[in-house]
């Protein structure tokens, strides 16, 4: 037998060993699946769903409780009572230090899947951070910051940035377009700010947002007037809003959008399909085999009083009128 003395001491140079080195290497996502590893888990977060419970079905998360605290300090104080360092408050109904052995945990405060994606991101699993919004993000953050998980959060900022933003931010992260439906535009964009005043006490995650928003409205502005006119026209000016506008507004000259130099959106349009509503005067375009005029360069205009025909400008530098506006006949070409 050990003292207690002793053996938080080991478990505190455990903790750096295996954060350090051993999280790189591990394919810990094995170690969840009780059928295929050796090592069982002996925790199971239990989470409250009146569907799943209407079903009969109970939603809950498996895993191994030494583990876990290797990777959070708040997991670490509630099966352990070991503390090292700044402790959160967390998320468990138990008070005191949870019993050896097997155990079921309640969770009350967090959702399934903030929680199943926070456990996966532990044990090391792929995730694809493309695929979660803004909202969802957010929560999972929060609930990074409940357990004290600073490589989560960090990851999370990477993530807004590279698919909301279309840039880096000084992390190494390959650079990555957003996809179409994370558009900050001017019906969410209001929302997007809003969620940047609420989650001001983390100031990295507030800051992200407001850099989300100007971008947006950056974005949506785009040296046109009138827009900006119709903007604040059809925007519900209350106090909070006023804050959050002016924090944008302020950003906006700092934001770098990313737009492509050849169509001037964010993200960019090449290879999409010609249409009118993402008709671009200047843009480079290239003909596609079911009817596009080959000779096709650029675009100069949509025909007065046609719907579905436009002025392009040929390789040759001349101009040709009434060309079909189909997206099966001509797409975008910017690099």
């Amino acid at each position: 037998l050990i003292s207690r003395g002793a053996f938080n001491l080991s478990f505190y140079y455990l903790q750096k060993i295996f954060k350090n080195t051993m999280m790189q290497t591990l394919t810990l996502g094995k170690c969840q699946d009780d059928t295929i590893s050796s090592l069982a888990t002996d925790v199971i977060f239990i989470f409250d769903c009146e569907a799943q419970a209407a079903a009969g079905v109970q939603m809950e998360v498996k895993a191994h409780k030494q583990i876990l605290a290797l990777a959070s300090k708040v997991f670490e104080r509630e099966f352990y009572g070991i503390s090292w360092g700044l402790i959160r408050d967390s998320d468990f109904t138990q008070i005191e230090t949870i019993e050896e052995g097997n155990v079921d945990v309640q969770i009350e405060d967090a959702s399934f899947e903030d929680f199943q994606v926070m456990v996966n991101f532990i044990y090391k699993k792929q995730i694809d951070w493309s695929t979660y919004d803004l909202k969802f993000l957010i929560s999972l953050y929060n609930l990074a910051e409940n357990y004290d998980i600073e490589d989560l959060t960090t990851r999370i900022i990477i993530s807004i940035y590279t698919f909301w933003l279309g840039k880096k931010k000084n992390y190494s992260m390959p650079f990555s377009i957003f996809k179409p439906d994370q558009r900050v535009n001017k019906d969410n964009v209001m929302q997007v700010a809003s969620l940047a005043l609420a989650y001001s006490h983390f100031p990295e995650l507030s800051e992200t947002l407001y850099d989300v928003g100007a971008v947006g409205l950056k974005q949506l502005f785009k040296r046109i007037f009138d827009t900006v006119l119709d903007f604040f026209a059809e925007t519900d000016i209350t106090v909070p809003h006023a804050v959050v506008l002016h924090k944008m507004m302020t950003k906006m000259n700092d934001v770098i959008s990313h737009e492509c130099d050849n169509c001037g959106q964010c993200p960019c349009l090449n290879g999409q399909g010609l249409t009118r509503e993402n008709f671009v005067c200047g843009a480079r375009v290239t003909w596609l085999e079911d009817g596009g005029h080959s000779k096709i360069d650029r675009l100069i205009a949509i025909e007065k009083g046609s719907v579905d025909q436009f002025i392009g400008c040929m390789k040759d530098g001349s101009y040709l009128t009434n060309l079909s506006l189909k997206p099966s006949h001509y797409c975008y070409q910017c690099f």
